[in-house]
């Protein structure tokens, strides 16, 4: 069940990608690669000042980048600390004279909570992919 959870995860962050890759990100690189490309053609900038120029071009996609990999992060800490949550709340149960039965019990309330942290984060990413989307087109990432 939790694998499920976790499976069910790892596909809506897939999808939220795939998403921002055709709404944003794929716009962002062609214009990255067609400023590239305008540095390379102009012949009378030294070999110093093209890649200037490259770099200059890139910067935007690379913050882009940058921002969202800070925002998956932040999402993986969230289920991090909500499965620690799960984890703190199992073990607060468990003595010494914990029976093989409870343990079990207890085993199953922790892969439910482990679920529920999943589940609860799979209905979070619509809207943070409606405002990683909003905040990339606008290119106020540096502000996020």
């Amino acid at each position: 069940m939790a694998q499920q959870a976790q499976r069910q995860v790892q596909d809506g962050v897939t999808k939220l990608m795939n998403d921002l890759d055709s709404a944003v990100l794929r716009k962002m690189q062609q214009k990255t690669f067609q400023c590239s490309a305008n540095c390379c053609a102009d012949t009378s900038s030294t070999q110093e000042q093209v890649a200037s120029c490259v770099e200059n071009c890139s910067n935007s996609f690379r913050n882009a980048q940058e921002y969202i990999h800070n925002e998956l992060t932040g999402l993986q800490g969230r289920l991090e600390r909500c499965a620690l949550v799960c984890q703190d709340n199992v073990r607060i149960k468990m003595t010494a004279d914990t029976t093989d039965q409870q343990m079990k019990q207890y085993e199953g309330q922790f892969e439910q909570c482990v679920v529920k942290c999943a589940n609860d984060t799979t209905k979070l990413l619509p809207d943070m992919f409606k405002k990683m989307k909003d905040i990339i087109a606008k290119g106020a990432y540096h502000k996020a």
